[in-house]
This record gives C-alpha cells, structure tokens and sequence, in this order.
C-alpha cells in the first residue's frame, strides 16, 4: 500500500509527541513494506529523505506560520484561525502531491495550518482517509480545552460553539477516526464530532528492546536517595504548582526532584531551585540526554490538570524502568495501573501527591515490585502493535473500495 502521512511538522521538526509519533508510525510501516510518503509544513518547499522516509514540505498558505516568530496581534490572531478552518489556497498543494504520488490512503494527524480542506479534497479525488485525533484543536480555540484559571472547560462560551459548529462539519470527510486512548474517543462522542466515521482506539507505542527494558527494571538500587523526575512542557495546566508545593512540603531530605522541559514556568522552576538544594532545573534536554536522566532516576510524576489526549512520556519512562505517580485525569489511567505501575492522584490536590511521592520514599519494595511490571504493561505500545492495526484499518478501507 501506498500511505501519505500528513502531520503538521515532521522530523526534524518536533514541537510535541506527535512528531516523535508521526515519525515511529511511518518507519514501521515502511520496515513492513508499504510504501509511504509524508505531507508536512516548512518555512520553504522542499523535497527530502529523512531516515529513509519521502517527506514534503510545503509552505502552506496562512497569515503567519507556527515555525515563524512574528508578533501576533487579536485581528492577526482571528484571521489566522478564520483560515484554519478552511483554507482553500491549500488545496492546490495538497492537490499536487496527490497527483504526483496517488496513495492508497491519506493519514493524517495534526492538520495546523493544513486545515480540514485535505480531507475534502480527498474525498474528491476518491481516496479514503484516516484521521488520528492527537489534541482538542478541533474542538477548542487552545487546543486544551481549559478556561484561563486551567480549569476543564464544560460550558464553552459562544464563540467557542461556533467554532466546534463549523470543525464538526468538516469530520463527514473523514471514513475513520482513531484515537490514542478511549478516553479521546469518549470525548469526541460527546461533542459529536465525527459522527459519519468509524471510531477506532489505537494507542500510541514506542520502540524499545525488551531485554534493555527488562536490564532496566531489574536493576537493584541502594536507595540512599529517590529521585523523581518530571519530563515535559512547563506549563500551567501540566500541574507544575502542584507539584512544587507538594515537593516543598515533603520532609525526607533523601529526596531529590529534576525538571526537565522548557515553557513559560521555566523561571519558576529556576526560583525553586535556588530556594530548594533538593530541586534541578535539567532544562530542555534531545532524546539521548532525556534517554542518560531517566536512567539515573527512580519515580516519574506526571501532574497534569488537564485531560491528556495519552501520555507519552509514561512509556519513556518505562522503558528506564520508572514507576510513575499520575493525576487520574484523561488517558493516563489507561496507561498507569494503579499500584502495579505507579501511583494514580487526584489532579491539583498536592496532598495526595506528596502523600504518593512519601509512598516511594518510605517504602523500597514498593518501588521494586511496580518497576516488575513495567514491562508487561509497556509491551501493549510495541510499535509493531501500532502498524499492524493501522494496516488492517487501511486494508479494510481498500477492500470496500473495491465492493463499492
């Protein structure tokens, strides 16, 4: 088969999990014999192989560019999502590529800058699509879904309707939806979105080595100190406060906290590392580096306050052979069993944080018996999982192609 892949921004362009995700999906695909092409956003178009991929990338049409830095204004910013919605100067570029390469399928992924106009064009040109659902940008103006306090928004204002309104009707294009987690696509039924696709779960996965992660999870440790790690964006809605005062409250002098992210709690962050002996501002670290810190860590905390679409660094973490202390909110219940894996806590009480964080602290073999589940747990993300449902939703598409 024939796959373009379409994602916003494509290796070595990475704002996020999804390009990690995007670039692991199109490399398994290809290893198991299909051939596949990705359509991605640049600065300037251009034509490449990266890791032995055919990628695209075009300078789609809008009124400034997520890779750019240029001062946006409120009316910059309207028109700017005005043409998200549906940008028809696009569609000549995406008819291009199209014509140029006729894939079986289209995948797409994030679509920023892209917009919805792609899935119409290839209804057009008779080619079914795929659409895995990796954030709220359809759904929410800051793709969060969250009020100004980061409080979940239940109630959006009218604005925010109209623009679910108008995305909600652009999803009929689309012959199945996936999703990383059933929490995703529980949230897209209620907002009724998609409601002509087949909804389909496929959890996100990584490539890792078994025996490396079973070395990493056998691994015994003195003790004398734990360290918890946080890995990510530093951002309010992640839970950076919470976890902060609940570190500061802890008592237990062995216990050690690493940052490791960039975002606009940064300064925080810094500040609290100077206040606190105990806490390391890492800064933002490639894959390798984050690969060397995790090692030389012992409990991932993933404090989040908003419903988190899946949860990537989870994985990351055991593959190291890290437990990992959740907030019960969103995917990461799906991915962190609760006294088998880590620890799951209410989002933004620091309380039961800290309470959690004192559990790995006062008890060793607690930490021991997670770290021997890791493995059974991270095996149901294998990327070769991944590749093979997403093949099977291609070539049941191809099949009714056929009968039609």
């Amino acid at each position: 088969m024939k796959i373009l892949l379409v994602n916003t921004f494509y290796y070595p362009e990475v704002k996020g999990g999804a390009e990690y995700s995007v670039k692991k999906l199109a490399e398994a695909l290809q290893a198991d014999g299909n051939e596949i092409i990705v359509l991605a956003s640049g600065d300037a178009d251009n034509d490449e192989i990266v890791d032995g991929i055919k990628v695209f990338r075009r300078k789609f049409h809008s009124i400034y560019h997520s890779y750019g830095k240029v001062n946006k204004n409120v009316v910059t910013m309207l028109f700017h999502r005005a043409l998200d919605f549906w940008n028809p100067m696009n569609r000549n570029i995406i008819v291009d590529v199209i014509r140029k390469e006729k894939p079986d399928i289209i995948h797409t992924n994030n679509i920023y800058e892209i917009t919805p106009i792609i899935w119409k064009t290839a209804k057009e040109y008779g080619i079914h699509t795929v659409h895995t659902i990796r954030d709220y940008y359809l759904m929410c103006f800051k793709t969060n879904l969250l009020k100004k306090n980061n409080v979940l928004c239940t109630k959006p204002n009218i604005g925010c309707r109209v623009y679910q309104y108008i995305n909600r009707k652009f999803t009929k294009y689309v012959d199945v939806l996936t999703a990383p987690s059933n929490m995703m696509i529980k949230e897209v039924e209620n907002r009724r979105f998609f409601e002509k696709s087949k909804h389909i779960v496929v959890y996100n996965a990584c490539e890792f080595n078994k025996e490396s992660v079973a070395i990493n999870c056998a691994k015994k440790k003195e003790y004398s100190t734990i360290t918890f790690v946080y890995l990510g964006g530093f951002h309010a809605h992640k839970g950076i406060d919470t976890l902060l005062e609940a570190f500061q409250n802890l008592e237990n002098s062995n216990a050690r906290l690493v940052f490791a992210g960039k975002g606009e709690e940064t300064q925080k962050i810094k500040d609290a590392a100077i206040k606190d002996s105990r806490i390391q501002y890492a800064g933002f670290l490639d894959e390798s580096q984050i690969a060397e810190l995790l090692n030389r860590c012992d409990v991932l905390i993933c404090p989040s306050l908003w419903n988190e679409p899946f949860g990537r660094v989870v994985l990351d973490a055991y593959q190291s052979g890290l437990p990992v202390i959740a907030s019960r909110i969103g995917a990461l219940p799906e991915i962190v069993q609760e006294g088998k894996t880590g620890i799951l806590v209410k989002p933004g009480v620091s309380e039961e944080l800290k309470n959690a964080m004192n559990r790995f602290l006062d008890d060793n073999e607690f930490l021991e018996a997670c770290k021997r589940n890791l493995l059974a747990k991270l095996s149901e993300f294998e990327i070769r999982k991944q590749a093979n449902n997403f093949e099977k939703i291609y070539t049941l598409l191809l099949k009714e192609k056929k009968i039609g």
